[in-house]
């Protein structure tokens, strides 16, 4: 997907010869709009053409999991742009999602059946264009939005467990 609409499979014939055949709903699926297949062409020339995009994008991802981490989030050391801090009560992400929208800080709350029972977590969404500032002020409104709510942000390390479902965002 680039942020236009869906996405698509790049593969060979033989792949592609084997999805039709196994994956029913690729086949009565409707094909994108032209204006995304058209805004996805775009985005990848445009990564094509500024490279230098995707590396300034890892690193404000770091420098997010880094400023998480500083405050006591438990987050994965990767460059991914999508960060879940994991909470596991539903309830618990929403006040926390509405706690860090009063500081200025959209963190969507994820909750079942996006993600199983008990495994709630807030999504935040590093992009190219945030400042480190910004990055490092994001994670300091959500820890003191944490511990407006009685919670250090230690408090919510593996609240969804440990294995392959606590990494998804």
């Amino acid at each position: 997907a680039l942020g236009g609409y869906g996405a698509y499979v790049c593969a060979s014939g033989e792949m592609v010869r084997y999805l039709i055949n196994t994956a029913r709903a690729l086949i009565f699926s409707t094909a994108p709009a032209p204006p995304a297949v058209a805004a996805a062409g775009a985005a990848l020339a445009l990564l094509e053409a500024e490279p230098e995009r995707v590396r300034t994008l890892r690193a404000r991802a770091r420098t997010l999991r880094g400023a998480l981490a500083g405050e006591g989030w438990d987050v994965r050391e990767t460059d991914m742009h999508i960060v879940p801090l994991l909470v596991g009560d539903e309830r618990r992400a929403v006040a926390l999602c509405e706690a860090a929208l009063q500081g200025g800080v959209y963190a969507q709350a994820i909750r079942a059946p996006s993600v199983p029972a008990g495994a709630a977590r807030l999504r935040l969404t590093a992009m190219a264009t945030h400042s480190v500032e910004e990055l490092r002020r994001a994670a300091r409104v959500l820890s003191e939005a944490a511990r407006a709510l009685g919670s250090a942000p230690a408090a919510f390390s593996g609240a969804a467990g440990s294995g392959p479902l606590s990494h998804a965002a």
